[in-house]
This record gives C-alpha cells, structure tokens and sequence, in this order.
C-alpha cells in the first residue's frame, strides 16, 4: 500500500531500495485527499485530523512486527546489489558442499546405524568394528539347479564348472577363503590317482559317501552335502538311468569368508553381485546365504527406486503448479525442488545420516514440503502490484516470505521435541534431523532464493 511513496533506487541508497514508507493508514489517508479550493481543503484536513483523534489505528497483530522488519530491512536489502550477491554467494556454496559430499554419502547403512543407541545389537557391532576392524564376513555357497532340472554332479561337464567356479573365486579380490567339500573330495580322488570324470553316477555317489564315513576331511564335512532318495531323481543328463536304491547327491553348500571392502550395505552389494556373476553357470546357480544378505540385497533396489520417486513428485509437482500458479512458477519450482534435493543429500554425510529405508521415505516427501513454500512465493509475487520488480520483490517478501518463515519456524518446532528427548532411537532421531533439514533448506530456496 505504500509503493507509491517508495524512490527509486539511488546510488546513495545502495544498501535499501528506497526509504523506509512512515505513517499509519490515516495519515496516508489525509496526503491523498483530491485537491480543490484553499477552504475546501483546509475543511477536509481538520475532518480527517479529528477523525484521527478518535480513531485507534487497528491492533497489530503477533507477526506485524516481524512484517515490518521484513519489510523496512531484511528485503531491501535482499533486492539491493549487495543482497543478491551475497545471496547467490550462499546459495553457490551451499551447493556446491553438497555436491562435494555427495561420494561420502552412505547407502544402506551400516554398522554404525544397526539398532538403537542403547540395544544389545548395537554394542555387539560397535565392539566388532572397534576391537575387529578387519574382521571378514563368512558366507555360505549353495548351488541349485535353473528350473526344474536337476544337476548331474558326477557329469564332467559339472565338475569342469565346478573346478573352474573354485579357480575363479580364489584370485577374486572379494574372496580370502573358500572351503568346497566336493573340490576336498575330488582333490582326494585325484591323489589317490582316481579319475572322478569318468565314474558312473553309482560310483560316483559311493566314493564319496566312503570318502564321508572314512576320512577326516570327509566327517567334518559331512553336512555340508544334500541328498535325495535316488528313486525321485528319474533321469541324469543325456538319458542315463539313475539307480533306484539309497541316495544321490542333490546339492552341497561352501563356506566363503569374504574380503572385508567397507561397512556400509551397498558395497556389500556390489561385492556380492561380483561374487554371483562367478557362480553362475548354464546348469546351475550358486546362491549366497549371510545373515545382513537380504538387507545389502536391498540397498539397489532401494536407491533406484528412491531416485526414480524423486524424479517422478517433481514432475507432478510441475504439472499440478503448472495449472494452479502459472507454467514459469512450475519451471521454477523444478530447478528448486532439484537444487533442495541435492543439498539434502549433500548434507546428510555432515549430520552423519545414512540413506536407507525410512531416509528414502522422507526424502520423496521433501518435494511436497519444499513446494509448499515456493510454490506461495511464486503465486505471491505474481500477485503483486508494485511499479518495479524490486518493488514486488519487497511486496512478497513482507506479505507471504514473514508467513513462510512462520510456518516453516512451526514445522522446526514440532519435531525438537523428537530431536531432544528421544536420543537413544537411532531411526527416530535421523527422521526428526533430516527433516528439520528439509523445512530449513526449502524455506531457504523460498525465501532468499526466489
């Protein structure tokens, strides 16, 4: 309501657009009252100055005092050359500290993050990565067959991609030891100057139950091997009959203990995916059981799926800001939801957050948080009436930037309570930091950005 008493800005005024506007709503009333006669005007002025006398200007309400100073200070000095330097200054730093610590950013989490503070599982791991550092997961192996067909072991098509499974697995970097009870077997076989190749499947099947019942080796190993009754085996490889009577070997599992490559579940993911694409072979597969398995399993899919998430809300969020504001506020807020996204990830390796299952979650949401605060920015400024684009610069700021910041003040509230008092629940308290993140940096990019 004051645009009309705001100069131009000057060189002298570098620092504020302007001068500060003064006086209540019934003294801008009296400077403007249409001009006339002498008497005329002088009969107007002392009605509007009575009218003043006994008329109380309107009760501020709580954040009038903050909307003055948004106002009077903080946005003349934001659309002054100096502001918006210093603004973009911030903002370009801001971002790229986060790009730099983006490859610090762990995904899936690891031993630091397992448990509660105060849980028996926590401390046993905490003590693990303390006092064993380099201490190596152990891993077992078992193969099954692809389908529904069954696995000819005595065939010397298998125990070639056996043997060459077991060479290949000792020189990988992500492997120190494999123990194979079938390679032990065929190691004993070949220095007693047997030729396993070339037994039948009966031979085959009773070597190596007296090689269980008879060597050392064989005993300790003994249930490490699967058997089936030989009369649901119906057919090996190339037609040959199986025997009717007692067992056949089914399957048979190794232990792997595998090089130590980091704490976190994606990198035992990928080493795990590596270790895989050995095993597998054209009649059978070997399959990987561990314990924290099915969780690094999961850190993939996790990742691609919280990226393609994120990818997804910001284009409904184009979409729907594109009809309801206009389709350069949609452009806007896309570059925006983009950058508060980056600084988010960026930031949480600082905070010491890992990007897991309950991080994704928040992280997807953060698009619908962040645009609440752009998107009224950007319908407030489109709004505005002012004569310049400082002017409506300075109109949005005082109008809509003191409620953004209120409400984004409020959200940080609500959740300082979790962030003071429930310390010891690790997944409780990373959700109430990274999202104390998000109203900061999206109130941020609202703000002083736009």
């Amino acid at each position: 309501d004051n645009t009309g008493r705001w100069r131009p800005l000057r060189r002298r005024q570098w620092w504020f657009c302007g001068r500060r506007p003064s006086g209540g709503a019934v003294s801008r009333l009296l400077d403007r009252i249409p001009g006339g006669t002498g008497g005329e005007r002088s009969v107007r002025r002392r009605f509007i100055k009575g009218v003043k006398e006994v008329t109380k200007e309107p009760k501020p309400n709580p954040g009038s005092g903050f909307r003055t100073l948004m106002r009077n200070y903080v946005s003349r000095v934001l659309v002054s050359p100096m502001g918006l330097m210093v603004s973009f200054l911030i903002y370009g730093g801001l971002v790229a500290y986060a790009g730099l610590n983006l490859n610090r950013l762990v995904v899936g989490g690891s031993y630091e993050t397992a448990g509660d503070y105060d849980s028996y599982f926590r401390d046993f791991f905490l003590t693990k990565l303390r006092d064993f550092p380099a201490a190596s997961r152990v891993d077992t192996l078992i193969y099954t067959p692809k389908g529904d067909t069954q696995i000819a072991w005595h065939s010397p098509e298998v125990l070639a991609d056996v043997r060459q499974i077991h060479e290949e697995m000792r020189e990988s970097a992500d492997v120190t030891l494999q123990v194979s009870p079938l390679m032990s077997f065929l190691r004993a076989m070949e220095k007693k100057g047997e030729t396993p190749e070339k037994w039948t499947e009966t031979e085959f099947t009773e070597e190596l139950q007296r090689w269980i019942r008879t060597s050392n080796n064989g005993r300790l190993m003994a249930r490490d091997f699967i058997w089936e009754a030989a009369s649901d085996s119906g057919l090996a490889e190339g037609g040959t009959e199986r025997t009717d009577q007692g067992l056949r070997l089914k399957s048979f599992r190794d232990t792997i203990i595998v090089s130590l490559v980091g704490s976190s579940s994606i990198e035992y993911a990928y080493q795990t995916e590596r270790m895989r694409e050995i095993v597998n072979h054209k009649t059978f597969e070997g399959r990987f059981v561990e314990f924290f398995l099915p969780w690094s399993d999961s850190t993939q899919v996790m990742l691609e799926t919280t990226l393609t998430n994120m990818i997804i809300s910001i284009g409904i969020m184009a979409f729907t800001v594109s009809f309801a504001v206009s389709p350069l506020a949609a452009l806007v807020g896309m570059v925006a939801i983009a950058s508060v996204d980056i600084v988010l990830i960026g930031l949480m390796p600082v905070f010491g957050i890992a990007l897991d299952q309950v991080a994704s979650v928040i992280l997807v949401l953060a698009s619908g948080f962040s645009i609440d605060y752009i998107a009224h920015v950007c319908h407030t400024s489109t709004e505005a009436a002012g004569p310049s684009r400082r002017h409506r610069v300075v109109e949005t700021l005082t109008v809509m930037g003191s409620a953004v910041i209120f409400g984004a003040s409020s959200s940080i509230v609500s959740v300082l309570p979790i962030m003071s008092f429930v310390t010891n629940k690790y997944m409780v308290n990373m959700a109430a930091y990274l999202l104390a993140m998000i109203f900061l940096v999206g109130v941020f990019h609202g703000v002083l950005i736009l």
